[in-house]
């Protein structure tokens, strides 16, 4: 939950959208891996679409990613003869309780609000507009560089 988060605002965002996909992905290999326990044809096409559904959706989302992630580990588990709706009952259990763990860490532990980080940048902005405007009137003035 903390990989690529600056603040704690995005924490705690990156933790619900990891709840909310595998949330989803559990229903979702609820109607796919279940019913393909056995069919090796089948289980091997939604692990290929699972591998191309993280990496195609880890840059656009979060959720998505996560939602594939879990539709993936459930086809393996279906592999390995042990998926059962109470095992992904629990791997849900075990990802609320990681988001909950890293909103606990982030409120009590993490210094960076998110308006500070937010602050930060409207500043960096700012610095970068004034240094743009003071060029452009420069050259404007004539200035040959």
């Amino acid at each position: 939950a903390f990989v690529n988060t600056t603040s704690r605002g995005e924490t705690l965002v990156r933790g619900f959208r990891r709840v909310l996909g595998t949330v989803i992905g559990a229903g979702l290999a609820l109607l796919v891996a279940v019913p393909a326990h056995g069919d090796t044809a089948l289980t091997v096409l939604v692990v290929a679409v699972s591998v191309f559904g993280i990496f195609y959706t880890a840059a656009l989302s979060y959720t998505w990613m996560m939602l594939w992630v879990t539709v993936l580990a459930a086809m393996l588990y279906g592999l390995l003869g042990v998926l059962t709706p109470s095992l992904l009952a629990l791997r849900m259990a075990e990802t609320g309780i990681g988001a909950l763990g890293a909103a606990l860490a982030v409120v009590l532990v993490l210094p960076v609000s998110t308006h500070s980080v937010t602050d930060a940048w409207i500043q960096r902005a700012l610095r970068c507009v004034h240094a743009c405007t003071a060029r452009t009137a420069a050259r404007l003035a004539g200035e040959p560089d």
